[in-house]
């Protein structure tokens, strides 16, 4: 008995030292994503160490029929129940998130939807059991060195509202995301806007944001 158990011992080893896992993995999750919603996930690398983090390498995600990816990161650490992320995409539970050089564009359009439901919209609209994005959560987030801009769509003119966000620097906790409610608390953050010639050193925020009702305490 002694002796399989160190067979098998050698057999796993070998697996996870060879990069195949890594390599099923990263075909495996795309494949599945780009299967299941409109968007589309690509993946540079990705590293397996078990039992519960992945790093994935320069992941991106664009919307249909668009060449610039929408959210980008040079490094994404993530912490989380894999098995379960595989099983079902409509409700995401990440334990912990770090980011490396993420950049996150925002479009928000005249029927209050926005670009990124676009990317998790399910690709078989024909399924009515198959859900896009509806849930996400995140115990703990830390962001280095991020990015993002927003255009509003939402007036009545020619050209929408662009804001540029830079040198975003991040640590969070209690981060969710539904359709009818975004929150989380903030606990450091640093920041700047180059449009309004504006840079926050050090601040820290408990927020939610509805349809309805945007709260900053």
């Amino acid at each position: 008995m002694s002796m399989l158990v160190l067979v098998l011992a050698v057999i796993i080893a070998i697996t996870l030292n060879s990069g195949s896992l890594d390599q099923l993995t990263k075909q495996r999750l795309t494949d599945y994503f780009n299967g299941e919603f409109r968007g589309k996930l690509r993946i540079e690398k990705v590293d397996l160490q078990f039992p519960s983090k992945v790093i994935l390498h320069r992941p991106e995600l664009y919307r249909e029929n668009v060449g610039k990816p929408d959210v980008s990161a040079e490094k994404l650490t993530v912490n989380l129940n894999f098995l379960r992320l595989l099983s079902d995409f409509s409700s995401i539970t990440i334990r912990s998130l770090q980011a490396d050089s993420l950049f996150f564009h925002l479009e928000r359009y005249p029927d209050g939807t926005t670009s990124i439901e676009q990317i998790f919209a399910p690709r078989k609209e024909d399924v009515p059991d198959t859900p896009g994005l509806e849930h996400f959560q995140c115990g703990n987030i830390e962001l280095s060195n991020c990015s993002a801009e927003y255009l509003n769509f939402t007036k009545e003119k020619a050209a929408p509202d662009l804001l540029t966000i830079k040198d975003i620097n991040l640590r969070g906790k209690r981060f969710r995301y539904s359709h009818e409610n975004i929150s989380g608390i903030i606990r450091d953050i640093r920041f700047s806007v180059p449009q309004s010639n504006f840079a926050l050193q050090e601040g820290s925020a408990k927020l939610s944001f509805t349809n309805k009702r945007l709260e900053i305490l």
